[in-house]
C-alpha cells in the first residue's frame, strides 16, 4: 500500500514540472461552436440583423471578433466578426495577437453565435519586452555566453524553440512574432517543422527551467520511499 501511495505522489510531482516559466497554458472550454456571426465591416453598435451581418459555419469550432483597438486604452470597436481560422483561438477570451502581420485585438469564444457581444478581456495590450537571443544556444544555457545577446519583443512575448521537449536539447531563443498567444510549452508546426515552443512574457524569461535536477530529486525521493516500504514489509 505504501509503495502505491509513493508512486501516486511521484506521478503528481512530475506532472507539475513546467518548462520555460511558472505560468501555465489556459485550457480551452469543452463547448464547440458550429455557427458564428460574420461581417467584414460590422455595424456599430452591432446587432444580428444589421446590414452586412450573416451567419457562417465554423470548421474550427471557434468564433471571433477582431479590432484594431481594445481595452484598456479604449473601448474596442469590433470591425470584423466570423469563424476563426485554424490555430488562431486556443481559449475563450480576448488578447492582442499578430494576425496577418498586424497587431490585432482578437476575442474568441466557442458557443453558437457567441460573437455578438463583448467578451471580458484576459490579457492586456502588449508592451515591449526584452528577451534572450541566440540562434544556437549554449548547453547548459548560460546568459553570459558570447553566443547569447538580447533582443526587443514588440508584442511582449519571449520564445524558446527546439526539436525536442528535453531540457537538454539544442534550442534557439528570441522574440519570434506571431508565434505566441499564451504562456506555456507546446508542440506545433513552425516553418514546416514539428517544433517544441515555449512562450513567456516576463523580462528575460526565456531561459528555460531545466527539469533535470528536479527529476533526479524526485527519483531519489521515490527510491527512499520504496526502500522504506520494503523494510516495513
Amino acid at each position: 500500500m505504501m509503495m502505491k501511495i509513493s508512486y501516486a505522489i511521484l506521478a503528481v510531482l512530475i506532472i507539475g514540472i513546467v518548462e520555460c516559466s511558472n505560468e501555465t497554458a489556459i485550457a480551452p472550454s469543452g463547448r464547440i461552436a458550429s455557427r458564428c456571426y460574420y461581417c467584414a465591416n460590422c455595424p456599430q453598435p452591432f446587432y444580428p440583423n444589421g446590414p452586412g451581418v450573416t451567419q457562417v459555419s465554423t470548421p474550427s469550432g471557434w468564433c471571433t471578433m477582431m479590432s484594431s483597438t481594445g481595452p484598456p486604452s479604449s473601448v474596442a470597436v469590433y470591425t470584423t466578426r466570423g469563424s476563426a481560422v485554424s490555430g488562431l483561438c486556443t481559449y475563450t477570451g480576448c488578447s492582442w495577437k499578430i494576425y496577418a502581420g498586424v497587431n490585432t485585438y482578437v476575442c474568441c469564444c466557442n458557443q453558437n453565435l457567441c460573437n455578438a457581444a463583448s467578451i471580458t478581456p484576459t490579457t492586456p495590450r502588449p508592451t515591449s519586452n526584452t528577451c534572450y537571443f541566440c540562434s544556437t544556444c549554449p548547453l547548459p544555457f548560460t546568459k553570459n555566453s558570447a553566443l547569447v545577446t538580447y533582443t526587443t519583443s514588440p508584442n511582449g512575448w519571449c520564445t524558446k524553440m527546439s526539436s525536442s521537449a528535453s531540457p537538454n536539447s539544442i534550442a534557439t531563443r528570441g522574440a519570434d512574432p506571431g508565434v505566441c498567444s499564451y504562456s506555456g510549452c507546446y508542440w506545433t508546426t513552425y516553418q514546416g517543422r514539428s517544433t517544441y515552443i515555449c512562450c513567456c512574457r516576463g523580462y528575460l524569461c526565456n531561459t528555460g527551467v531545466s527539469t533535470k535536477k528536479s527529476t533526479v530529486a524526485l527519483l531519489g525521493a521515490a527510491l527512499v520511499m520504496m526502500f522504506a516500504a520494503r523494510k516495513n514489509l
